[in-house]
C-alpha cells in the first residue's frame, strides 16, 4: 500500500506537495506504530478492513492528536477506500481531539506583547511578532524570514505611494515563491528598529546576518507564554498563530468586512472558509472584550502606548 501511495504522489502532485504529504504520512504512520498498530505491515488485508481497522484503532485512542496529519492523511485514504469511511475517521477526531484553534489577538494585546518583548530586550521575538502581525504570516514564515527578504521603504523598496514594505516568502504552505505586505506605518517603523538592532549584535558577534531571527519554534512559544504570564492573559489560549488571526481579523473590520482582500493579504485560497474563520474570529474578540478585567485593561493600555512609541 504504501507504495501505491507514493506512486500516486509522484505522479499527480506538485513537488512541495509532495514533500508535505510524504512527511506528514510518515508521522501518521509512526503514530500509528507508537501504538503497536500499523496498515502498512498489514499487506495481507484488504483494503476495506484497512480502512475499517484504522476508524477502529482511531476510535479506541479518542482521537489523533494532530489535526494536520490526519488531514494529510484521510486525503489519501479518500483515494483507495471509501470516502464514506474517511469522514467518519474525520468526524470522530473532531468530537475527541483535544486541539483547540488559536483564538485571534485583539489589536490593543498584540501591542501589548510587543511591549512587554521590547522591555525584556527579547529583540528577535518583537520582530517575529510584528512580522507575523503586520504581514499576516504564519509563525513560520517569520521565524524562516532572511535579512535579504526583509525590503523595506529606507532600502528604497516599497510596493505602493505609501510605502509599504514587502517580505519575500519562500516555500509557503500554499506557494513555493509568495510575497506579503506591511502598510502600517508604525510597524514598520518598530520594525526598523528592529532589524538594525539584530544586524548590529550579529556583526558585534561575527555571525553571518542571514536569518532574522534564531529561534525556534519551541523558543518562540516558550517567549510568548512568559510574556502572556506577565500579563496574567495565560488562562486565555492565545498561540502563535494568534497572531496571523488577529491581524486578519482586526484588519477585516477596518476594511469594512471586505473578505477578499484579506484573502489577497493573508494569501489565503478560499474566500468561504476565510470568512467563517473570520465570522468566528470576530466573536473571539468581542469574548475576550467582555472577559477582560479593568487591572488587566490599565495594564494592556500602558504597554500598548510603550509599544507604539517605538515607531515614532
Amino acid at each position: 500500500m504504501e507504495e501505491r501511495i507514493i506512486e500516486f504522489l509522484f505522479n499527480n502532485l506538485s513537488r512541495e506537495s509532495k514533500s508535505n504529504y510524504l512527511r506528514e504520512l510518515n508521522k501518521f504512520m509512526i503514530w500509528l506504530e507508537s501504538r503497536g498498530l500499523s496498515w502498512v505491515t498489514n499487506r495481507e488485508r484488504k483494503d476495506k478492513h484497512l480502512s475499517m481497522y484504522l476508524l477502529q484503532c482511531i476510535d479506541e485512542e479518542r482521537g489523533y492528536s494532530s489535526g494536520s496529519h490526519l488531514v494529510a492523511a484521510l486525503k489519501l485514504l479518500d483515494l483507495y477506500f471509501n470516502p464514506t469511511i474517511s469522514l467518519k475517521i474525520m468526524k470522530i477526531w473532531k468530537r475527541n481531539s483535544t486541539v483547540k484553534s488559536a483564538p485571534p489577538l485583539p489589536e490593543n494585546l498584540f501591542y501589548s506583547v510587543l511591549g512587554v518583548f521590547l522591555l525584556q530586550e527579547e529583540w528577535e521575538a518583537a520582530l517575529t511578532a510584528a512580522l507575523s502581525w503586520g504581514g499576516m504570516l504564519r509563525v513560520g514564515e517569520a521565524l524562516q524570514m532572511k535579512f535579504s527578504n526583509l525590503l523595506l521603504p529606507s532600502d528604497g523598496f516599497s510596493v505602493a505611494e505609501d510605502g509599504s514594505a514587502i517580505l519575500l516568502l519562500e516555500s509557503t504552505k500554499t506557494a513555493h515563491l509568495d510575497k506579503a505586505v506591511i502598510t502600517c506605518p508604525t510597524l514598520l517603523r518598530i520594525v526598523s528598529i528592529l532589524r538594525e538592532k539584530l544586524l548590529q549584535r550579529r556583526r558585534s558577534r561575527r555571525h553571518s546576518p542571514v536569518w532574522v531571527t534564531t529561534l525556534t519554534y519551541d523558543k518562540y512559544c516558550r517567549k510568548l507564554n512568559k510574556a502572556l504570564r506577565f500579563l496574567k492573559l495565560e488562562a486565555c489560549g492565545f498561540q502563535t498563530h494568534s497572531f496571523r488571526r488577529g491581524a486578519a481579523t482586526n484588519e477585516w473590520k477596518k476594511c469594512n468586512y471586505d473578505t477578499a482582500s484579506i484573502a489577497v493579504r493573508g494569501r489565503w485560497q478560499s474566500i468561504s472558509s476565510l470568512r467563517l474563520y473570520l465570522k468566528e474570529g470576530d466573536v473571539g474578540l468581542w469574548r475576550f472584550r467582555v472577559q477582560l478585567g479593568q487591572e488587566s485593561q490599565s495594564t494592556l493600555e500602558t504597554l500598548e502606548r510603550f509599544a507604539r512609541c517605538w515607531g515614532l
